[in-house]
């Protein structure tokens, strides 16, 4: 491994109540996420994917990974974040999702 400052990997999988509850949040997606994603990047934010898991029979999922240049972003990342939803509290108070966080520090990458 090289010397320079390891990346931190967060992974969100989000377990939705109903497929409209996911179609809402896509929404607000699809119309915010590149406002979101500018701030964060501007914090060292370098990749942000948003996926469906579609292993599960019967179950409501997506999966967001987070990939931050360093530690110092992470924490960064995670004010913005704090401040994005309080901004945008009237959206976030009609979700009902469970959360699992994961944060891990990469060590191999293969692109």
């Amino acid at each position: 491994m090289t010397n320079k400052s390891a990346q931190i990997v967060s992974t969100l999988i989000l377990d939705w109540r109903s497929e409209p509850e996911l179609e809402y949040y896509l929404s607000f997606l699809d119309k915010t996420g590149k406002q979101f994603y500018d701030k964060m990047r501007e914090a060292g934010l370098i990749s942000w994917r948003v996926s469906r898991v579609f292993n599960k029979i019967n179950a409501i999922k997506t999966s967001e990974v987070y990939i931050y240049s360093d530690q110092k972003a992470y924490v960064k990342g995670q004010l913005i974040i704090g401040k994005w939803r309080k901004d945008h509290e009237t959206f976030y108070k009609h979700m009902t999702v469970k959360v699992e966080a994961n944060r891990a520090m990469l060590l191999f990458e293969y692109i």
